[in-house]
């Protein structure tokens, strides 16, 4: 028993002392019960042979064995109702501090889910770190492409330790939830815009100036299919992603103001596009040009 859990050290010794006497008096019980079997059968074969050669009989040895068994089981009754006393008093401790017991071993129980969960997270920073690593390993055969989204492996038993351990999703005080959380919502978004994109044609994707776009250009087509998306998963009675941009944030009308300025940002008006000059240097451009100026003469 942990006297650094539950206390009670004074009278858990005496229970340790008394049952290590406990078990050398069970012992010597048994030794003094073999050594009345071996003195009277001694006893009785010494018996017979003086009988037979007509010798003095030798005293017998067993009165004395018998004694020290006698002994021996008084004594192990002793010490039996002893730890049976002392166990009752250390049963009837705990109970006047079952509370106080109860509410350390709480505590206990809190700090080793802390440092476990504190461990939990430094695997998954490990975790994540050896992915992106291994995504910059395999970037290095094409490097021509981006570096490609890592998988992280091993996630999901760690996730189940979480749960156990109480740690529920959407916890804002985890670091590591939150940043799950986010890559979540990074991705349910992509998801959106990918298939906003699948339903505007490549010929309609012309790009515009947008100061308010970090790329400084927009697409006009694609910014209205991305609304029809969000637009068609409400009126489906879906629950369509919460934007990551700020721009779109804005544009959605979804990121709350700071307190007291209301509830969320009104959605931005349309904006007056400015349609980007064609690339003139590109030879792809020239002969688009080229044949729009030829469909303009009906040729």
């Amino acid at each position: 028993m942990r006297t650094d859990l539950v206390g009670g050290e004074d009278i858990l010794a005496k229970v340790t002392s008394l049952q290590d006497q406990w078990e050398d008096a069970r012992a010597a019980r048994e030794d003094a019960a073999q050594a009345l079997k071996a003195a009277r059968a001694a006893d009785i074969a010494a018996g017979a042979e003086s009988l037979r050669t007509g010798a003095k009989t030798p005293a017998p040895t067993e009165p004395d064995a018998q004694k020290a068994l006698t002994d021996a089981e008084r004594h192990l009754e002793i010490v039996a109702l002893a730890l049976a006393k002392e166990r009752e008093a250390l049963n009837a401790d705990l109970a006047s501090r079952s509370d106080e017991i109860r509410a350390s071993l709480a505590t206990a129980e809190d700090d080793a889910d802390e440092a476990i969960l504190s461990a939990l997270t430094q695997v998954e920073d490990l975790l994540h770190e050896r992915a992106e690593i291994k995504a910059h390993i395999h970037w290095l055969d094409d490097t021509s492409r981006q570096v490609g989204r890592y998988n992280v492996q091993g996630l999901d038993a760690l996730a189940g330790l979480r749960a156990q351990l109480g740690d529920e999703p959407g916890n804002a005080t985890s670091r590591r939830q939150e940043k799950l959380d986010h890559e979540a919502r990074v991705e349910a978004w992509n998801a959106l815009t990918q298939r906003a994109r699948a339903t505007v044609p490549s010929s309609q994707l012309v790009p515009v100036e947008d100061v308010d776009n970090p790329s400084g250009k927009s697409y006009p087509a694609l910014d209205a299919a991305i609304e029809r998306e969000y637009e068609r998963m409400i009126e489906a009675g879906e629950t369509p992603p919460a934007p990551v941009v700020v721009r779109w944030i804005k544009k959605l009308g979804t990121g709350a103001k700071p307190k007291g300025k209301g509830t969320g940002w009104a959605k931005d008006p349309s904006p007056e596009l400015t349609h980007m000059p064609p690339d003139e240097d590109s030879a792809e451009a020239r002969s688009g040009d080229i044949h729009r100026t030829e469909n303009t003469d009906g040729n």
